[in-house]
C-alpha cells in the first residue's frame, strides 16, 4: 500500500457532467440541429466550462427518443460548486428546449395489435373445438 499511487479525486481541478438528454422522435432534423447548437454555445459561453472537451452531439437513435450526448467538464474545486453549476446548466438546456420547441422525451411503448380476418377466426375456432 505504501507504494500505490493514491488519486484525491477531492483535489482535481475539473468535474464532468456526462448526459444523454431524450428528445422526441417528431422532432425535425433542423429543431435537433439547433437544439444541438444551442447546447453547445450555452457550453462555449460558461465561465467555468472548460473548452477543450466539449463533446456534444446528435449521437444516437434510442428506443424512446433522439439521443443527445453531453460530455463536459467544469473547472471547480469543490463538489457543491459542481453541484451549482451542474442545476444551472441544465436548467440552460431546458429552457432552450422550452424556447425553441424541443420537448423532452419519456419512456414509451406502441403496441400493435393486427386484425384477425373472419377466415382466420373460424380455422382457430375449429381447432380449439
Amino acid at each position: 500500500m505504501m507504494n500505490a499511487k493514491i488519486d484525491n479525486m477531492g483535489k482535481r481541478n475539473y468535474r464532468r457532467l456526462s448526459t444523454k438528454l431524450g428528445i422526441t422522435y417528431d422532432t425535425t432534423t433542423e429543431k435537433v440541429q439547433e437544439f444541438v447548437a444551442g447546447i453547445r454555445k450555452l457550453a462555449s459561453e460558461h465561465p467555468l466550462v472548460f473548452k477543450d472537451n466539449m463533446q456534444i452531439f446528435f449521437n444516437d437513435f434510442g428506443p424512446d427518443s433522439l439521443v443527445i450526448l453531453v460530455y463536459i467538464f467544469f473547472e471547480v474545486k469543490t463538489w457543491q460548486e459542481e453541484l451549482v453549476n451542474r442545476e444551472a446548466f441544465l436548467i440552460d438546456i431546458k429552457n432552450l428546449a422550452s424556447r425553441i420547441g424541443v420537448e423532452f422525451a419519456f419512456p414509451t411503448q406502441t403496441l400493435h395489435i393486427e386484425s384477425i380476418k373472419n377466415a382466420d377466426l373460424d380455422f382457430l375456432n375449429q381447432k380449439i373445438q
